[in-house]
C-alpha cells in the first residue's frame, strides 16, 4: 500500500515537557517543529570516513534528540537494571563487563596463535584439524582444545569468507561451548560465532545440530558459514521440509547438520512411529549430542511449552460445533458467561448452563454420555478472546493461526481441544476432522534430551531465571563490537487508544518529512492496518508487512529497504526478530529483487530489457518456468555449486555476473544513502503497545542501531492496552478514569514505574504457567522415555535381542497368570484349575494342550511353594510353546519369525501408547478438579499417571506374546507372468505400455540398491517402499515399469498377499 505526498505545514513534535514539579500529570507540547540538524546535512557528511563519520554520526543523534525536546531515560547503569534485571545487581558491574573480564584471557591464547595459523598453507590447516579430531576422539578434554579449535576456525572463515571473527564473536562461541546462551545485539555476527562451538563439539565425530527457526535460514547458513567447516575436512547436512526419510538420514549423519526446531521435533516423533531402521532419520547411535539453538528465547521459551503433536484425523467432525455456535450467540457475558482476561478463559455461569440446555433441548449440558459443554465454551471462547486478524486469519477458506511473538502465519499449527473447529464454525469454513494423537513431545523435553544445550539470541536475559531453571542455562550478556548509540526515548503514554493512534500518524509523518525512515512495531494485523489508515489519510507513503499473504510475500523486500532514507514501514513482530534493517538500504537482498523480478511474466519497470533476456535464456536451458527457483538459489548462493551441464553452467554464469554487476552499483548508492540517514538519526523504532514479555519489545528496539549505527526507540501506549488493562493494578486503574486532554501524553515516574511492574507480573504470571505445565509434563516425560526407549530396542537390538525380551515377557505373563488366579492360602482342592487350565490353553493356541491334571500335579506341594512350583512349570511350558510357534512361523517362510517379533511388539506398543496418551489427558484435567477437595492437583496426576502407566506395560507385554502365539501368517505367492501383466494393467493408466529407455548402469545401480537394503534388513519390503528406494537413485519409471524391472532381477523376486491385494519384494532363495 502507498499514498501520494502532499506538502503542508511540518507538525509540531508531540514529545513532552513537564513544567514544576506539581501532581499534574499532563504535558506540554513544544512548539519548534522537527527539523534535520542544520550542521549534518548530506553534503557535510559526503566527505567524512573512518572515526569522523562515527562523531559526525553520534553528534547527529544528540542534535537531534535535542531538536525534539527528548531526554532518554537509559542512563549509564538504568540500562542494565531496565533490561537485564538481577543480573545487575550483583554489584560487578553491567553484564557485558563481567562477560568481558571473565572470557579475556582466554581470547587472548586464542589471538596469540593466529600468526602461527596464518603461515600455514591450506593443508597445513586441514591436517592441524585432522590432528584435533584424533585427539578428542582419544579423549582429550574438548576444554583444553579450545583455544587451537577456536583460532583454526578464525583463520578458515577468513580465507574461506573474508570474515574474521572479531574478540566479542570469539566470546559468544566460548559462552555456546560452556553450554550457556550467549546474548548477541543485532548485527554482531551470531551465526558466524555459532561456527566455532559447533567445530570443537563436532570433533569427537558424534554430531552437533545447529537449530534455527525457519528453512531458508538453515539452507543459507548451511551453504555460507558452512564453507569454514567443510574447508577444515568435517561434513555440513542440512534438512529441508521437502526431504525424504533417506536424504534426511544422510544430513543427519553429518558432522554438523542446521535443522529448524520444527523438523528435528517432528523427525525425533516419527523415527518414534518408524517400523523398520531404514525409517529412521535421526542417528541411530547418540542423537542428541550437542545442540546450539538460533533464537533461543524464542524456541526455549515461547515455543517451549507448545507441543509438537504427531496425529491422524477422526473420520469427521462433529455436527456439534455449529449447534453450539448457534448457543454461544444467545449467551450474554457477565449473566450467562464470565471472562478470565489473564487465563483467557471463560467459564458458563449456572444461569448460562441452564440456557444453553435448554436451548439445545437437552436436560444436562454435562452428560458424560452425551456431554455438550466443551462444545458450548469453546464456541463462546472464539466469540470472546479469537478475533479475526488478531490470533488468526482466513485464507483459502481456511483458519490460519498466527503466532503472538512473531506475528507470523503458522499453517500446520491447530488449536486444540476442538477450539480451532470452533473458530471455523464461527467463521463459516469447512470444519476439519478432529485429531487423534499417535505421538507428542514439548520443546522443553525435546531439548533437554541433549547432552550439551547452548545457544544465542539478541534478547534473553531478562528471563534468565527461567532458562536456568527449566534448562539448566546460564545466560551471558556478550559486549558489543562497537559501542550502541541508540537512544530509548521515554514512554509516551495517553489516556485513550485514538489519542495514542494520532500521536503515532503524527510522530511518523514528521520523521517522514525530514527523510528519517522508520519502523513502526503493532501488535496484531488489525491494529497495523488501523495506523495505515491514518497514513492515508495524511499522505504519508508507507510499506506493510504483517501475516497477511499479499503482505508476507514481499517481506525481504521490505526489510531491505527498511533503512532506505524517508521509508515508513509498518510492521507486526514480523519484523521484531531475525530482521536486519541496513540503514541506506541492503543492497543484497535489493540485487536479489531485481534478478528475481526478471522472473516474472509482467517484470517491473526496474528490471532492463537485456536482463529479461538473460532470464529467459537460463529457464530455456533448464526447461521451464518451473526452474526458476532453482536458477535463483543457484545464482545467489555465497558458495555456488556450479552445474556439470555445460549449457546450464554457461546461462548461471551470464546472470550470476549481472547480479554482481547490479550489486556493485547499488553498494556505492546505498553507502552514500546511510551517511544521509545516519546524519538524520538513523532509524528510529515506533512501538505501539507493551508486549506480555519485554525481550520482545527489546527486539522491537534492537532493530535500531545495529553495529554502531546511530538510531532511536520510542512507545506510544494507551491506558487502555491489554496488559496494563488487565495486569495493571491499582495505579494505572485510577489514572484510566482521570479527566484531562486526550491528546497530550501522560508524563511521570509513578506512571513509568507502574507501566514497568505491570509488565514484570505479565511475564512472572506467565512464567508460572509455563512452570506449571513443564511440571506436569515431566511425568508424562518420564513415561515417554521408557515407551521409546522400548521401541528403539525392538527396531534396533539385533534379533536374539527382541527374542531374550520376549522369551522374558512370556515367563512374566505365566507369572501374572498364577498371582491372579490363585490363591495360595486356600486348599489345593479350592484353586480354579479348570479356569487355570482353559486360560493357559488358550495362550499357547495351537501349540500345547494343559490340562487341570497337569496343573495340579505341579503345584502339589500346595501353600506359597505350590503357587511357585505352578509358576514355574507353567514358565517352562511357555517357552516351549514359543519355540514350537515360531518353528511354525518358520515353516511357511524361513526367517519370518524375526521380522514378526519385531512388527507385533511394534504394533502392541503403538496402539496401547496412543489410548495411554488419550487417558493421561484425561487424567490431567480431573486431577487439577481435585484441588478443590483440598488434594495438590500435580501429586494426584502423578500417582495416577504411574498406575496407568504399569497397568499399560502389563497389557504389551501380555498382549504382545499372546499376540505371537495366535498369529497366522497368510501366504506369499510368487508373482507369475501372468499375474505381474495383471498388475501392470491395473496400473497401465499411470504410463505409456513401453518401457522408458533408462542406462544399463543406473538401473543394476538401483535395484542393487534394494537388494542390499533387504539384506540388511533380514525381510520383505512394500513395494511401496521399494518404488520410493528406486526413485531415491534417480531411476525413473512408473509403478508399472518398476514391478517389470523387479520382477526380471534375478536377485529379487515379487510376492503377493493376495487376500490383503499388497506385493511384496524379497531376495531370491
Amino acid at each position: 500500500m502507498s499514498a501520494s505526498v502532499r506538502g503542508g505545514a511540518l507538525p509540531r513534535c508531540p514529545g513532552p515537557v513537564v513544567f514544576g514539579s506539581g501532581p499534574s500529570l499532563w504535558a506540554s507540547t513544544p512548539s519548534r517543529p522537527l527539523r534535520p540538524p542544520p550542521a549534518c546535512d548530506a553534503g557535510s557528511q559526503a566527505g567524512l570516513t573512518g572515526a569522523s563519520q562515527a562523531v559526525a554520526a553520534a553528534a547527529a543523534v544528540a542534535v537531534a534528540q535535542a531538536a525534539c525536546g527528548r531526554r532518554s531515560y537509559l542512563r549509564r547503569g538504568q540500562v542494565a537494571r531496565k533490561f537485564f534485571g538481577g543480573l545487575a545487581d550483583l554489584g560487578l558491574g553491567e553484564p557485558c563487563e563481567i562477560t568481558r573480564r571473565r572470557l579475556t584471557p582466554l581470547v587472548e591464547k586464542i589471538n596469540a596463535l593466529g600468526s602461527d595459523l596464518q603461515a600455514l598453507g591450506d593443508s597445513g590447516l586441514l591436517e592441524a584439524a585432522a590432528d584435533l579430531r584424533r585427539r578428542a576422539k582419544a579423549g582429550e578434554d574438548l576444554d583444553a582444545l579450545l583455544p587451537e579449535a577456536f583460532a583454526l576456525v578464525r583463520e578458515a572463515s577468513a580465507r574461506t569468507l573474508g570474515l574474521r571473527h572479531f574478540d566479542v564473536q570469539l566470546m559468544g562461541g566460548i559462552v555456546m561451548h560452556q553450554g550457556g546462551v550467549a546474548e548477541m545485539a543485532t548485527g554482531e555476527g551470531k551465526t558466524l560465532a555459532a561456527i566455532l562451538p559447533a567445530f570443537l563439539n563436532a570433533l569427537s565425530g558424534q554430531g552437533v545440530h545447529i537449530v534455527t527457526t525457519n528453512d531458508y535460514l538453515a539452507r543459507r547458513d548451511a551453504e555460507w558459514v558452512g564453507q569454514p567447516l567443510r574447508f577444515l575436512g568435517l561434513s555440513v547436512g542440512v534438512v529441508q521440509a521437502s526431504m525424504s526419510p533417506v536424504q534426511r538420514q544422510v544430513s543427519y549423519a553429518c558432522d554438523v547438520t542446521y535443522v529448524t526446531n520444527v523438523e528435528l521435533g517432528f523427525d525425533y516423533l516419527r523415527d518414534q512411529m518408524a517400523k523398520t531402521q531404514s525409517e529412521m532419520r535421526l542417528r541411530q547411535e547418540e542423537p542428541f549430542h550437542c545442540a546450539i539453538v538460533d533464537e533461543a528465547d524464542s524456541v526455549l521459551i515461547d515455543e517451549g511449552r507448545t507441543p509438537l503433536v504427531v496425529s491422524a484425523q477422526a473420520e469427521k467432525p462433529s455436527p456439534k460445533y455449529a449447534a453450539a455456535l448457534q448457543v454461544a450467540d444467545l449467551l450474554k457475558r457477565t449473566s450467562d458467561y464470565t471472562l478470565e482476561e489473564k487465563q483467557r478463559l471463560c467459564t458458563l455461569t449456572e444461569a448460562g448452563s441452564m440456557q444453553a440446555a435448554a436451548a439445545l433441548g437437552i436436560d444436562d449440558l454435562f452428560n458424560p454420555q452425551d456431554p455438550w459443554a466443551p462444545f458450548v465454551v469453546n464456541a463462546v471462547n472464539a466469540k470472546e478472546f479469537h478475533l479475526r486478524d488478531r490470533q488468526y486469519l482466513v485464507r483459502d477458506g481456511k483458519v490460519i493461526s498466527v503466532d503472538e511473538f512473531t506475528g507470523r502465519p503458522m499453517d500446520n499449527r491447530r488449536y486444540g481441544a476442538g477450539l480451532h473447529q470452533a473458530i471455523e464454525a464461527k467463521e463459516g469454513v469447512e470444519i476439519q476432522p478432529e485429531a487423534i494423537t499417535l505421538a507428542t513431545i514439548s520443546y522443553q523435553n525435546l531439548f533437554r534430551l541433549f547432552g550439551k544445550l547452548c545457544g544465542m539470541t539478541g534478547t534473553a536475559a531478562t528471563e534468565a531465571r527461567e532458562l536456568e531453571k527449566i534448562y539448566g542455562l546460564k545466560v551471558c550478556v556478550v559486549p558489543t563490537n562497537r559501542p550502541c548509540l541508540r537512544l530509548d526515548d521515554n514512554d509516551q503514554v495517553y489516556s485513550t487508544d485514538a489519542a495514542k493512534w494520532q500521536a503515532v500518524a503524527t510522530e511518523v509523518r514528521s520523521a517522514y518529512l525530514v527523510g528519517r525512515p522508520v519502523l513502526v512495531g503493532t501488535t496484531s494485523v488489525e491494529n497495523s492496518e488501523t495506523l495505515a489508515v491514518l497514513l492515508d489519510s495524511q499522505k504519508v507513503p508507507y510499506r506493510l508487512l504483517n501475516a497477511k499473504p499479499e503482505n508476507a510475500a514481499a517481506e525481504a523486500e521490505i526489510i531491505a529497504a527498511g533503512g532506505r532514507k524517508g521509508a515508513v514501514t509498518i510492521a507486526t513482530n514480523m519484523a521484531g526478530r531475525g530482521t536486519d534493517i541496513v540503514l541506506g538500504g541492503d543492497s543484497k537482498v535489493m540485487a536479489q529483487a531485481v534478478i528475481s523480478a526478471s522472473f516474472k511474466e509482467a517484470p517491473s519497470e526496474d528490471v532492463s530489457h537485456e536482463l529479461r533476456l538473460l532470464s529467459q535464456e537460463a529457464l530455456n536451458a533448464w526447461g521451464g518456468e518451473g526452474s526458476a527457483s532453482e536458477i535463483l538459489a543457484l545464482c545467489f548462493s555465497e558458495a555456488p555449486a556450479w552445474p556439470s551441464c555445460a549449457q546450464h553452467a554457461a546461462a548461471l554464469q551470464q546472470l550470476r555476473q549481472a547480479y554482481e554487476n547490479i550489486l556493485g552499483g547499488l553498494r556505492g548508492s546505498c553507502e552514500l544513502e546511510r551517511q544521509q540517514v545516519a546524519a538524520l538519526g538513523g532509524l528510529y523504532v515506533l512501538g505501539t503497545e507493551r508486549h506480555e514479555a519485554r525481550r520482545v519489545d527489546r527486539q522491537l528496539r534492537g532493530r535500531a542501531g545495529r553495529q554502531g549505527d546511530p538510531g532511536g526507540s520510542c512507545f506510544y501506549l494507551s491506558l487502555s492496552d491489554n496488559v496494563f488493562r488487565v495486569f495493571g493494578g491499582d495505579t494505572i486503574q485510577a489514572l484510566v478514569g482521570m479527566d484531562g486532554p486526550a491528546d497530550v501524553p501522560l508524563a511521570s515516574p509513578l506512571l513509568s514505574g507502574a507501566l514497568d511492574e505491570a509488565q514484570k507480573q505479565v511475564e512472572s504470571y506467565f512464567f508460572g504457567i509455563r512452570k506449571e505445565v513443564y511440571k506436569f509434563d515431566l511425568v508424562l516425560d518420564q513415561q515417554r522415555q521408557v515407551i521409546y526407549a522400548l521401541r528403539r530396542r525392538a527396531l534396533l537390538d539385533d534379533d536374539e535381542g527382541v527374542s531374550a525380551s520376549l522369551r522374558a515377557w512370556c515367563e512374566e505373563s505365566m507369572t501374572e497368570l498364577v498371582q491372579e488366579l490363585v490363591q495360595p492360602g486356600q486348599a489345593l482342592d479350592s484353586w480354579p484349575w479348570p479356569r487355570l487350565a482353559q486360560k493357559t490353553s488358550a495362550w499357547f493356541t495351537g501349540t500345547l494342550a494343559v490340562t487341570p491334571e497337569q496343573l495340579r500335579q505341579a503345584a502339589s506341594a500346595g501353600g506359597q511353594q505350590g503357587a511357585d512350583d505352578l509358576a514355574a512349570w507353567l514358565r517352562t511350558e511357555g517357552l516351549l510353546a514359543l519355540e514350537i510357534k515360531e518353528a511354525a512361523i518358520d515353516a511357511d517362510a524361513p526367517g519370518l519369525r524375526h521380522a514378526v517379533r519385531r512388527q507385533l511388539l511394534l504394533m502392541q506398543v503403538d496402539k496401547f501408547w496412543r489410548r495411554h496418551l488419550e487417558n493421561m489427558d484425561f487424567l490431567k484435567q480431573s486431577a487439577k478438579l481435585r484441588s478443590y477437595g483440598q488434594r495438590e492437583p500435580l501429586v494426584e496426576y502423578k500417582l495416577e499417571g504411574y498406575k496407568a502407566f504399569m497397568g499399560m506395560m502389563g497389557r504389551i507385554r501380555r498382549n504382545t506374546v499372546y499376540s505371537l502365539f495366535t498369529f497366522m501368517p497368510r501366504p506369499l505367492r510368487p508373482v507369475s507372468e501372468e499375474r505381474l501383466a495383471a498388475l501392470c494393467e491395473s496400473v497401465a493408466a499411470e504410463v505409456p505400455a513401453a518401457l522408458p529407455e533408462v542406462d544399463v548402469k543406473l538401473r543394476s545401480s538401483a535395484l542393487g540398491r534394494v537388494s542390499e537394503h533387504l539384506r540388511l534388513q533380514g525381510s520383505l519390503a512394500p513395494q511401496g517402499l521399494v518404488s520410493q528406494l528406486l526413485e531415491e537413485a534417480g531411476l525413473p519409471g512408473s509403478r508399472a515399469a518398476q514391478l517389470r524391472w523387479l520382477h526380471a532381477c534375478d536377485e529379487l523376486q515379487l510376492l503377493e498377499d493376495e487376500f490383503a491385494q499388497a506385493v511384496y519384494v524379497g531376495l531370491r532363495v
